[in-house]
């Protein structure tokens, strides 16, 4: 996968799996974005949302495609790190209706205003 990176805005955008997501957390790479955009066709799944349990400074988190589903968006709703985002985007990854329940009543994403679960297990 590729990096594309601005250390201006300190954003990352990537397109890595998961073990790609942990490698990179290992590194403390992350520690310092306030964005990251990461696309894939591959797997993160919930270990590679591990990769952001640590502290983080993220303020915009975008995960597609990578098959992250509830137990993934559970990991997100209760990882600390997380605290500071205010969007959340997590796009076709097979997030149902128990990883958007779990996002949604997380007191740790007190801070989001906005969350996207376009194209997943979701039903109205």
């Amino acid at each position: 996968g590729g990096l594309v990176g601005n250390s201006r805005r300190r954003e990352l955008v990537t397109r890595v799996g998961a073990g790609g997501l942990l490698a990179l957390s290992e590194t403390g790479v992350l520690s310092g974005l306030t964005q990251l955009n990461v696309w894939t066709s591959g797997t993160i799944g919930p270990e590679g949302v591990r990769a952001f349990a640590r502290p983080t400074a993220l303020k915009h988190l975008f995960l597609g495609g990578g098959d992250v589903g509830d137990d993934g968006a559970r990991v997100i709703a209760g990882s600390a790190g997380l605290a500071g985002l205010h969007s959340l985007r997590v796009t076709a990854n097979r997030v149902g209706a128990a990883g958007m329940l779990a996002l949604l009543a997380s007191p740790v994403l007190r801070n989001l205003r906005e969350l996207d679960l376009f194209n997943n297990a979701v039903s109205w």
